[in-house]
């Protein structure tokens, strides 16, 4: 479960000469939740191989630049929820 780095929790604004960043402190640990089965068949000198996943997380950090104060400002926030899903089948 990774946490956003400290300077992204920090609500001062750090302003640059032609950029401003700002923390969130509202930001929450992403979590991610993920599943893997795999099967492996040797057939006389063949090996088959199938892999099939799962992954779905949540409270991604996405950096979100908005007018504050007249200034552009770039700040962390939780917009990101994505989720997958794959197949692999390789024959050697």
């Amino acid at each position: 479960m990774p946490r956003p780095p400290p300077q992204d929790f920090n609500p001062v604004r750090a302003t640059g000469v032609v950029s401003a960043r700002e923390g969130n402190p509202d930001l929450q640990p992403q979590q991610t939740d993920s599943f893997e089965a795999g099967y492996q068949y040797k057939a006389g000198g063949t090996f088959y191989l199938s892999t099939l996943y799962y992954r779905h997380n949540q409270n991604g950090v996405t950096d979100v630049t908005t007018n504050i104060g007249g200034d552009a400002a770039c700040r962390p926030s939780l917009l990101s929820r994505t989720s997958s899903t794959d197949t692999t089948s390789v024959r050697s």
